[in-house]
């Protein structure tokens, strides 16, 4: 039986880099995924907030309910919610507020995880979390956009690892 040969050339080092690369696509779109998610979840408390028109008495009667997503009042707390990835760390993302070129949103905690009541025994909020629904809810989302395959009809070599057509230049498997 005749041996054949073929040349084939390891190309490993672009491989992994071309992988990070569609990594860190695939990180931006879940992020963007999750900011969705949570923004989406917001209720709205069918009055105009805040700075806007509506009376004290008018917000408090649509209050958000405890353990509900939080109604939309002035909307800030919303706008505010972004993604960005931390310096150093190219494959990983952040999500919430007060994170990117976002404003710091004080009350942002107090509505996730609610607050202690005072000395007295009133006041204090229940919670109205919205990141950690969010998050939950997309989680099959982020599942589908982390395993995007990558473009160039990557393969794994019989034997062990990538390989690079040289008249295609994409990855592809040969046997």
């Amino acid at each position: 039986m005749a041996e054949t040969s073929k040349n084939l050339a390891w190309y490993g080092k672009e491989y992994i880099k071309a992988f990070e690369n569609h990594m860190k696509k695939n990180l931006n779109r879940a992020a963007i995924v999750v900011t969705r998610e949570i923004t989406s979840s917001f209720g709205n408390s069918g009055v105009t907030g805040g700075r806007s028109g509506a009376t004290r008495q008018e917000r408090a009667a649509n209050r958000s309910k405890a353990w509900g997503p939080p109604n939309v009042d002035t909307g800030h707390l919303k706008r505010n919610i972004g993604w960005d990835r931390p310096a150093g760390r190219p494959l990983v993302r952040r999500v919430g507020t007060s994170i990117g070129n976002k404003e710091s949103v004080g009350y942002a905690m107090w509505l996730e995880f609610g607050t202690r009541p005072r000395k007295n025994g009133k006041g204090g909020i229940l919670p109205r979390p919205y990141l950690r629904p969010g998050l939950a809810n997309a989680r099959d989302k982020i599942r589908r956009e982390l395993t995007r395959p990558m473009p160039g009809d990557l393969q794994v070599a019989p034997g062990g690892g990538p390989v690079r057509d040289p008249t295609t230049g994409r990855f592809v498997s040969r046997s």
